[in-house]
């Protein structure tokens, strides 16, 4: 910005009021594309913790599924020996 000696203080203030309107404007720009960006990663953000929540439910049922699998697993080792040694009698 350059503020040329002017003898009349009304043209001043109108050069440097258009100097200055083109920076606000920029300035203003740029707010509104933070607000977007931020808003577009808060919502990004949102959608990682569900799917992170989905994730801790579905890991839940893996593990409840696994312990059933192994009592499935026992009782049936335990149902094959019953198995054999009635067998043998």
């Amino acid at each position: 910005m350059s503020f040329p000696p002017v003898e009349n203080t009304a043209d001043v203030s109108q050069n440097i009021g258009s100097q200055i309107k083109p920076i606000i404007s920029d300035i203003n720009k740029q707010i509104e594309e933070n607000k977007n960006s931020n808003n577009e990663t808060r919502q990004l953000l949102e959608e990682v913790i569900n799917k992170v929540e989905e994730m801790k439910v579905d890991m839940n049922r893996i593990g409840l599924l696994s312990f059933i699998g192994v009592a499935l697993g026992a009782s049936a080792m335990i149902l094959a020996s019953w198995k054999i040694k009635f067998k043998n009698r």
